[in-house]
């Protein structure tokens, strides 16, 4: 397990080599609302669990990549309508996490706002106009969550089956999105310079990120079951001690 964690955190060192956070970063985590069709009758005793708040039917797809943006991790059990942070707890992984079974020590997973912080997840600092030790924390963060953004984009990019609602049984929507993923893993290790998309303003497949923010993160850093979340204070002051600091813009 160890061999494996090392493995992934060299992915991100090698993608961003100056970003001190990179050796301890397992993973990136994000959640997308993947388009569906509206479940047909019988399909589901809940349909309406599946509109979400964005206008349409979707799944509400969890993922982790690795620094080469290749998906580690991927759940597509949640309904649409329910929030990033309830759809990535009821996954395997968030439980074998939660409860130990899989140790991370020292490293852990970086996310977005959307997540609650606790030892092994990692989101930045909320709020505006943060102290200058915590908003350095926050742009080494960002430069390293990026990652999950770019293997999105280069997913949908790819596959234009995305662009739209997908045309299968709901109850092969979940199958169809793993399988796009392996596809996307395979053309990654088969071509190593695979460039990346261009994901400007004027992309035609625009890709559908929750905004949603953390209903459970407090100034504080602790999780909902009040145990303390180590990485992000420490890093901080890791960061700090170091001179880290945001670049200043030209």
């Amino acid at each position: 397990m160890e061999a494996g964690q090392v493995a992934l955190s060299s992915t991100f060192v090698g993608a961003l080599p100056l970003n001190p956070l990179a050796p301890s970063v397992v993973g990136a985590l994000d959640g997308l609302a993947v388009r569906i069709q509206g479940p047909a009758r019988g399909a589901t005793n809940t349909p309406s669990e599946f509109y979400g708040r964005k206008g349409f039917f979707s799944l509400n797809v969890q993922a982790i990549c690795d620094g080469r943006c290749r998906f580690v991790f991927v759940s597509t059990a949640a309904p649409g309508a329910m929030h990033d942070s309830a759809a990535w707890s009821q996954t395997r992984l968030a439980e074998r996490l939660q409860a130990a079974v899989i140790c991370l020590g020292e490293r852990f997973v970086i996310c977005d706002d959307a997540f609650s912080a606790c030892s092994h997840l990692v989101p930045p600092w909320p709020g505006a106009a943060l102290p200058a030790d915590r908003d350095a924390f926050n742009f080494f963060l960002s430069q390293v969550r990026q990652t999950i953004e770019r293997a999105w984009g280069i997913l949908n990019k790819k596959w234009s089956v995305l662009w739209s609602a997908l045309r299968v049984r709901l109850g092969d929507c979940g199958s169809l999105v793993l399988a796009l993923m392996k596809l996307h893993n395979f053309i990654i290790d088969r071509t190593p310079a695979t460039p990346l998309p261009d994901l400007g303003p004027d992309d035609s497949s625009p890709l559908v990120f929750s905004d949603e923010q953390s209903m459970g993160d407090a100034d504080e850093d602790c999780g909902r079951d009040g145990t303390a979340c180590l990485p992000r204070p420490y890093w901080t002051t890791r960061l700090s001690a170091a001179g880290y600091a945001r670049p200043a813009v030209a």
